[in-house]
């Protein structure tokens, strides 16, 4: 990943030097949305912890390289953050089956025929 943060702040010297200058908030924004969805907990925390207006994209390349390299000497860690996040999954749960009239698609709470059998 190292490589790649380093390829975006090259690009970002070169089109400063051409005369476009891109405010540091708004590259640290891009340094986020370049990485791939497997560090989506990295930008959620960076977004929690800092201020919007704080974000220096020198900080955000230090995070993700310390990161990364916590992940390969603890490979556990990235099984503790990839749990993190299907837990929260959790709770968006699509329905399966009723449980009273046998029907895909909603939960028994929901079942029409279950309220119009007790006549709720």
């Amino acid at each position: 990943m190292s490589v790649q943060l380093d390829n975006l702040t090259k690009l970002k010297q070169d089109t400063s030097a051409g005369g476009l200058i891109v405010n540091k908030m708004y590259f640290a924004f891009v340094m986020l949305l370049a990485l791939p969805n497997s560090y989506s907990n990295i930008v959620d925390t960076i977004l929690t912890v800092v201020e919007a207006t704080a974000l220096e994209p020198a900080a955000i390349h230090q995070k993700i390289i310390s990161e990364e390299a916590c992940c390969k000497s603890n490979p556990s860690a990235a099984v503790v953050t990839t749990s993190a996040s299907q837990s929260r999954d959790k709770g968006k749960k699509k329905p399966s089956k009723c449980h009273y009239c046998k029907r895909d698609g909603h939960w028994e709470n929901e079942c029409r025929k279950r309220k119009k059998d007790k006549g709720d």
